[in-house]
């Protein structure tokens, strides 16, 4: 009983952050009980060379909506653990300050932004695969909001630094994740992480002061 409650005081918190938590989960229990998790990858995950005419192209996702697709599927219990853990620390937070529509805007111009990254730098055959590029919008919208807060000022350190430390601790935690199914191609996440991550601190403030223009 208590339980529920707490789930119901917590979806009524933050009812987005609550949904793609619950459809994220869904989808990799979904997968697991079918065994269908590789295909998942394969089939929603964002591979550019789709989008250049990808010889053959039978997928069950049409190709230009992969950059969202790509959010609900992830690549191993851990990839699909640091997802669900930032988006429910980081993404409460920044939807109870912009609310659940800028919480969503957010959160898809940041998978966006990433896709559109990773486009370009990317070898060929590689996947975008994760709900890393949304997230990295929330972190940096996170740092925008409540850096100030969270620096130690006696340290000397405002906020700016703290964005920085934020972005490539971030950057070196998706790095070292993925690094275990891509091996020393990870590398290549990086620019569309730290793109990810610089899209939101604009956006951030933007739907901050957008939300209560009338205040």
């Amino acid at each position: 009983m208590a339980f529920d409650t707490a789930l119901r005081k917590s979806w009524r918190a933050a009812p987005a952050v609550s949904t793609l938590v619950a459809a994220a989960v869904l989808v990799w229990l979904a997968g697991l009980m079918t065994q269908w998790s590789s295909a998942m990858v394969v089939h929603a995950a964002f591979l550019p060379e789709r989008l250049e005419g990808f010889p053959g192209d039978e997928f069950w996702v049409p190709a230009w909506l992969t950059p969202i697709s790509t959010l609900f599927v992830h690549a191993g219990f851990i990839h699909l653990a640091l997802s669900l853990v930032a988006l429910f620390v980081f993404g409460r937070a920044i939807e109870t300050a912009v609310g659940s529509i800028g919480f969503l805007l957010l959160y898809l111009a940041g998978a966006l932004v990433a896709a559109a990254t990773f486009f370009w730098v990317h070898p060929t055959g590689l996947y975008w695969v994760g709900a890393g590029g949304g997230i990295g919008a929330l972190l940096g919208a996170y740092a925008m909001l409540f850096g100030r807060s969270r620096a130690p000022t006696r340290a000397g350190m405002g906020r700016w630094s703290y964005t920085l430390w934020l972005c490539v601790g971030w950057t070196l935690l998706v790095l070292l994740v993925t690094f275990a199914y891509a091996d020393w191609w990870a590398i290549y996440y990086a620019a569309a992480t730290i793109a990810s991550f610089v899209i939101g601190l604009p956006l951030g403030r933007l739907l901050l002061l957008y939300r209560y223009r009338k205040a």
